[in-house]
């Protein structure tokens, strides 16, 4: 469901004209924000993200505490729904589903800055996985050498397995 169908019929809503500040970076994070209508650019440094109707805002400053991360800029005239503290943990606690849309809004964030960013580490391993040869070893063959940080799934079978001992 789109998060905008569940508060389309809110009265106390932000509006926005184009090139209007939502909030900028380094701002108290008192609220989040649901898309309504338009079209608003999240700049983090070089990064971009344009979010349209529907879209979460703001919503991992609110959950941590602490200052905007970000600039939200409208692109378009814009409409947004406003939930406050006290309103997000009663979305969450009776509305379950709201949980998993604003967990889905932050994985997006993330995925968005961790894969947009070219030349990145995490280009290269999405590159290498899908078969380019962009002279960087595969993930499965970091691993399996010990060139990765990370446990080979190999070795975490091989952890996880209960010893005859214990059986």
């Amino acid at each position: 469901m789109n998060p905008a169908e569940l508060f389309h019929h809110e009265t106390d809503t932000v509006q926005l004209a184009s090139g209007e500040f939502l909030y900028r970076k380094g701002d108290k994070a008192d609220k989040m924000y649901v898309l309504l209508q338009g079209k608003i650019d999240l700049r983090v440094g070089d990064y971009v993200k344009t979010e349209r109707k529907g879209a979460i805002i703001g919503e991992a400053s609110l959950i941590e505490d602490r200052p905007r991360a970000a600039d939200a800029v409208a692109k378009s005239a814009c409409r947004l729904a406003q939930i406050d503290r006290k309103r997000f943990d009663f979305l969450v606690q009776q509305h379950p589903h709201f949980a998993t849309l604003v967990m889905k809004s932050l994985v997006g964030h993330l995925r968005y800055v961790i894969f947009s960013k070219p030349g990145s580490r995490a280009g290269s391993v999405t590159k290498s996985l899908s078969g380019s040869r962009s002279g960087t070893k595969s993930a499965s063959k970091q691993g399996s050498r010990g060139g990765s940080k990370y446990p080979s799934k190999a070795h975490i079978k091989k952890a996880n397995r209960p010893n005859r001992k214990q059986l």
